[in-house]
Order: structure tokens, then C-alpha cells, then sequence
């Protein structure tokens, strides 16, 4: 039986910054990962620079995850299976993160590096680098979509 999730984790995500007003927030999907046909995602890293977590909003079922922040302003997220009926398929991944970007405060972009996990046999994995141009960035507000600046 095909189990889909609706989104992988809603993540509200605060760039260290002297001033909340000046930040800009963007909704972030992942589109155009390679996965090939049978294979399904089953792990997830992103380190951020210049960002903190503020709040996990939604844990899909059967999916554990970890985060770790700290005062300089960087994060890191990573996320597994539990069981093999949580694996994901790459809709599953799209408009998942929330983040607010204000890095300019600190004179340094905000950067968000990663990996996607994903396998077809639950014998062997294999690790897909999260690219720029895997990530769409959009205003949260507005929807319109911006550069992926957020994503270096």
C-alpha cells in the first residue's frame, strides 16, 4: 500500500539578526531532486549558517529527527526512517521549510547546505547532494519567488 505524507517537516527557522523587522521570509521546497524510478527518500541533512530553529511544526509518522542550534547563529537538522513504509517520494518534500533571512545583520549571507538520502532496496543508500538549484525559494507572504540566495 502507497503511504504518502503531505510534507516532510515544517520547519520556522530565525536568522540571527539585530533587527526582526529587516527579516525577509521565504517558503522553501525542493524540486527536481534525482531520484530514480522505484527509489524513495529515506534521510535528510541541512546545515544552515547564519540560522537558527525556532520550532519543528510536523514530524511525519515514522520519522525521527534531530536538531542542534547554536548562539553564533548556525543549525543543524537531520532526519531518518524508523520504519521502511515512511519512506517518502519527492513530492512529499515540497514547501516544507519556513526561514527568515536576515542575515545582512551580521554582514555575511545566510547558507544552507545538505544531503538527501534515498534508496530502492532498503539494502544499499545513496546521498544526494543538496544543490541551488534543487531549492525554490518564495516569499512567504507573497508567493512570488525569489533568487535562491538563502541556498549557497
Amino acid at each position: 500500500m502507497k503511504h504518502r505524507v503531505s510534507a516532510v517537516v515544517l520547519v520556522m527557522v530565525l536568522v540571527c539578526a539585530s533587527s526582526a523587522a529587516s527579516a525577509r521570509e521565504y517558503v522553501l521546497s525542493l524540486k527536481g531532486v534525482d531520484v530514480r524510478p522505484g527509489e524513495r527518500i529515506v534521510g535528510l541533512e541541512m546545515h544552515g549558517k547564519h540560522l537558527t530553529l525556532a520550532s519543528v511544526v510536523h514530524v511525519p509518522n515514522g520519522w525521527s529527527f534531530k536538531v542542534d542550534t547554536d548562539p553564533a547563529g548556525n543549525m543543524d537538522l537531520s532526519g531518518a526512517i524508523i520504519v521502511g513504509a515512511a519512506a517518502l517520494f519527492p513530492a512529499d518534500v515540497e514547501q516544507a521549510w519556513l526561514f527568515r533571512d536576515a542575515a545582512g545583520a551580521v554582514n555575511e549571507p545566510a547558507a544552507l547546505t545538505g544531503t538527501i538520502t534515498v534508496t530502492k532496496t532498503f539494502d544499499d543508500s545513496r546521498e544526494i547532494p543538496l544543490k541551488t538549484d534543487m531549492l525554490v525559494a518564495k516569499t512567504a507572504r507573497s508567493g512570488v519567488a525569489l533568487t535562491n540566495n538563502a541556498a549557497r
